[in-house]
C-alpha cells in the first residue's frame, strides 16, 4: 500500500486509528501489565521475606543443638565446680583441706584457723549459694608464703583469698629476722544439699 496514493481523508482515519491503537495499548500496558508487575514484584518481595524468616527458623534449629550442647558443657563444668566446694562441716573441710595443702615444701610453720558460720554471697546479690570465711595465719619466709599462696589460688579456684596481711615476726621472736607472720581470709563456696 502506497501511502501517496491513499485519499487525504482515509489517511486521516488510518493515522486516527494507528493514534488510537497506540493509546489503546499504551494505557493496557500502564493499566494491566503494570499493575501486573507491581503485584507480581510484591510477590517476590513476600517470597524473599518469607526466605529469609525461613532461614532465620533453620539457624535457629541448627543452634539449638550448640546451645544444647554448651548447656550440657556449662552444666558439666558446674558439677566438677561443685565437686570442689565445701561438703559437710565447713570448719572441718578447711582444716583438712588447708593442711594436706601445707606441704613440707611451702615451709609454713603451725597454719591456724578461725572460721565464720556459712552466710550469703556478699560478693553477688541473689547468688544460690553460701559462703564460708576463714582466717588462716600462720609463718614462713617471704617467699615460701607467695609460692603457698599462689599453689593454693592455682589449685582451688573456687577460693578467694583476701585480706593479706604480712608482719616481721622478729618484733615478737628475736633472732627470727627474715620469718614473716601472714593472715588471710579465704572465703570458699558451700555446695548446695539437695
Amino acid at each position: 500500500m502506497n501511502w501517496k496514493k491513499l485519499p487525504k481523508e482515509k489517511r486521516n482515519h488510518l493515522v486516527l486509528v494507528i493514534v488510537v491503537s497506540l493509546a489503546v495499548v499504551i494505557a493496557l500496558g500502564y493499566g494491566l501489565v503494570r499493575t501486573q508487575y507491581e503485584e507480581l514484584s510484591a510477590i517476590h518481595r513476600r517470597r524473599d521475606a518469607t526466605e529469609s524468616k525461613l532461614q532465620q527458623m533453620q539457624d535457629a534449629v541448627k543452634k539449638r543443638n550448640q546451645i544444647a550442647a554448651d548447656l550440657a558443657k556449662a552444666e558439666e563444668t558446674l558439677a566438677l565446680q561443685e565437686e570442689q566446694m565445701i561438703t559437710g562441716d565447713p570448719q572441718s573441710w578447711f582444716f583438712t583441706t588447708v593442711r594436706r595443702f601445707n606441704k613440707p615444701a611451702y615451709r609454713i610453720n603451725n597454719p591456724t584457723f578461725s572460721t565464720t558460720l556459712p552466710g550469703d554471697v556478699n560478693m553477688l546479690a541473689k547468688f544460690p549459694y553460701k559462703q564460708v570465711t576463714i582466717t588462716v595465719g600462720g609463718a614462713g619466709f617471704y617467699h615460701d608464703i607467695g609460692k603457698f599462696v599462689a599453689d593454693f589460688e592455682n589449685e582451688f579456684q573456687h577460693i578467694r583469698l583476701l585480706n593479706f596481711e604480712l608482719w616481721n615476726l622478729s618484733e615478737q621472736v628475736p633472732g627470727e629476722k627474715e620469718r614473716l607472720n601472714f593472715k588471710i581470709d579465704l572465703v570458699a563456696l558451700v555446695k548446695p544439699s539437695n
